[in-house]
């Protein structure tokens, strides 16, 4: 893939209950192109082994914003 648009990232902290369906949100996203880049900052609970796998199903991005080749960056933010 060229070097996409928008670069997202997501950050996660023992977020094991709503990480999932972050990910999956910001993944059927359509109309401009992106690059999905998740931070995880220690987390304690499962959400570091949820994001390896999607990460692999998905394949985003999990590392951090260094990575990021977009023209611009998005914070994706979680409110729950």
């Amino acid at each position: 893939m060229e070097n996409p648009l928008v670069s997202v990232l997501l950050a996660s902290y023992n977020h094991q209950a709503y990480i999932e369906a972050s990910v999956r949100s910001v993944m059927s996203q359509k109309g401009v192109s992106f690059e999905l880049i998740v931070i995880d900052d220690g987390s304690r609970d499962s959400s570091p082994e949820i994001l390896e796998k999607l990460a692999q199903e998905l394949g985003f991005v999990y590392k951090g914003v260094t990575y990021s080749k977009g023209k611009y960056i998005a914070v994706a933010s979680q409110e729950y």
